[in-house]
């Protein structure tokens, strides 16, 4: 057998085989796809990988002799529970094998149920990395598409792509979206040279109407922007930049601690591979603050974005009252490394009236400065109270008014949990800083969708440097007036109880000038012990009571010694004496 047999019996083995497989593929497999056994097989799979009942109607495959895929379905409905959670009518899609692309997607009607579909959503840590071009883009025609979740719904008609031109119209509603937001109402995409641009294409919502204008997407995600609307009503952007921050992730963000949003904002933005360049200007900013309701208006305000960095230093009024703020922004498009640093600072007078119950007196120079980073903010708080001002909320004041005096707090949000990291309580003598009072504490946030910024107290200690006037106790100073005390304390606010010991001295309680007393707290009982003056006369006593700072006292067992007991008696008679019972 000479060469050329050889190879031409070589050729025939893998040559034969490689026909027939195209062969069958061509002409076989269609018949195979759009059997009735198939479509049932199909409905059967689907129902066992999801749980959906599904109803193929008209599905028809054919494959063309250049390897064209083409299949055509008349209708393909899903359902779970009885509820719809697909429907698709009159679809094509073409898809070319050798080259492992779609090149046509068409349908009457898409309607697609993201909530039901997310649990089928693949770990992002296993999926492979798929090579997308743009260039690729389909050719798309569909004249209706549905797309609701819980976290966007989207509503598009007359979807199409031709010539590198995308037609697109669509309606999107969220519920961080106080009104739709609409796609396209002017303005283009187009698809060319692997990237995809924006001319000059049209976001609107409410009536605010942005623009954009670049490559939104090229080789290597590499994008290049501008973004850019006039005097658009801060009100209707705040809910879209907000929904624009939580979807890179789901954190509180630090707008969401106002409401009411009111004033006009130009912006004038530049977004490429290296970050976001360029103004936003605010005219006739205002708001509240959701605490409190305390108004907050900047006539004029600049932020300034530096590629990765945002700044911004604006004057302004806070309930009545001039403030300056200040903000700057690490990091701006890493959430992972993101931090935010801004200031706060006023000066309150009596005309700050915006807390219930807390009345200024004379002024109090307040500065704020929050620290956000991981999603976990930290805030402290500088209060320098002059001389002769103070603080006074319902029974509590700072007393010691000869002194300058300054209160230090920082809190720290972690999850739920609110933290006290640290508070300090101190009066200037002579320039040296003496600290009076410390501790800290931990409040919970409060499980209810009807107030969900409401954290329940857990606990706060204090400890004392010495004396510290008993009047910034609260409501502890309106059972003794007066007075000083020391001592290593905790209260907890569940049990509404005291925990620790401590001293009071030169204080009254009603008929009682209270030298010295000492107290031990303890789970359900005060244990005291006293000495002093009642009317003049020396006492002392011994007594347990229940543990109830902030109600009524109920004393379960008492020994008091008097030097003196004095009756008093009435005009009337001689005889009758009664006994005041003043303690």
């Amino acid at each position: 057998m000479n060469i050329k047999k050889i190879t031409g019996i070589t050729l025939c083995a893998i040559l034969l085989p490689l026909v027939c497989l195209y062969l069958g593929i061509v002409l076989l497999l269609p018949h195979i796809l759009n059997s009735n056994i198939t479509a049932n097989k199909l409905q059967s799979v689907i129902q066992d990988k999801t749980g959906a009942e599904t109803n193929i109607a008209g599905l028809n495959v054919k494959i063309s002799p250049k390897l064209l895929v083409i299949l055509n379905v008349e209708s393909f409905e899903a359902k779970s529970n009885n509820i719809q959670v697909a429907d698709i009518k009159n679809a094509s899609v073409n898809y070319k094998l050798f080259k492992n692309r779609l090149t046509l997607i068409s349908a009457d009607n898409i309607f697609v149920d993201g909530n039901f579909f997310k649990q089928f959503k693949k770990d992002k840590k296993k999926k492979k990395k798929s090579k997308f071009e743009i260039n690729n883009i389909p050719e798309i025609h569909i004249q209706k598409l549905v797309f609701k979740s819980d976290k966007v719904s989207v509503h598009s008609e007359n979807i199409n792509t031709e010539n590198g031109i995308i037609h697109l119209n669509a309606d999107i509603n969220a519920p961080l979206l106080k009104e739709t937001l609409k796609l396209g109402n002017s303005g283009s995409l187009q698809y060319t040279e692997n990237k995809l641009k924006a001319n000059n294409f049209n976001i609107t919502i409410g009536n605010s109407n942005l623009y954009l204008d670049g490559i939104l997407a090229g080789k290597n995600k590499a994008s290049d922007f501008d973004i850019k609307g006039e005097n658009l009503p801060v009100a209707e952007l705040i809910p879209l930049l907000l929904h624009f921050q939580k979807s890179q992730d789901s954190s509180k963000k630090f707008i969401e601690n106002f409401k009411n949003f009111k004033g006009l904002v130009t912006i004038n933005l530049k977004y490429n591979k290296d970050g976001i360049w360029g103004t936003c200007t605010t005219n006739n900013l205002g708001a509240n603050a959701v605490w409190f309701d305390i108004p907050l208006f900047f006539k004029d305000a600049v932020f300034n974005f530096r590629g990765q960095t945002v700044d911004s230093i604006a004057e302004g009024i806070l309930g009545g009252e001039k403030v300056i703020h200040t903000l700057n922004i690490t990091d701006l498009l890493t959430p992972q490394k993101k931090e935010v640093i801004g200031t706060m600072k006023t000066t309150l007078t009596k005309k700050f009236g915006y807390v219930p119950n807390l009345t200024v007196l004379n002024s109090v120079n307040f500065d704020l400065v929050y620290k956000i980073k991981n999603r976990k903010p930290d805030v402290y708080y500088n209060l320098d109270i002059p001389a002769n001002s103070d603080l006074i909320y319902n029974s509590f004041y700072l007393g010691l008014r000869d002194y300058k005096r300054k209160i230090y707090a920082n809190t720290f949000k972690d999850g739920n949990d609110l933290y006290l990291k640290q508070y300090k309580y101190a009066y200037s003598d002579s320039d040296k800083e003496n600290i009076i009072l410390s501790g800290d504490g931990l409040f919970m946030k409060n499980i209810d969708k009807s107030n969900p910024d409401k954290f329940i107290p857990q606990y706060i200690t204090c400890h004392t440097n010495g004396y510290a006037p008993i009047s910034v106790t609260g409501s502890f100073g309106e059972k003794v007036r007066g007075g000083e005390f020391k001592g290593d304390l905790k209260y907890d606010f569940k049990n509404n109880q005291v925990l620790g010991t401590f001293d009071v001295i030169k204080a009254r309680h009603k008929a009682f000038r209270i030298e010295n007393a000492h107290i031990v707290a303890k789970n359900g009982i005060l244990n005291i012990t006293s000495n002093g003056l009642f009317k003049g006369e020396k006492y002392s006593a011994e007594l347990n009571a229940q543990n109830n700072i902030y109600g009524k006292t109920l004393i379960y067992d008492m020994k008091l010694f008097l030097d003196k007991l004095v009756f008093e008696t009435t005009p009337d008679t001689q005889k009758k004496n009664k006994f005041k019972r003043d303690f």
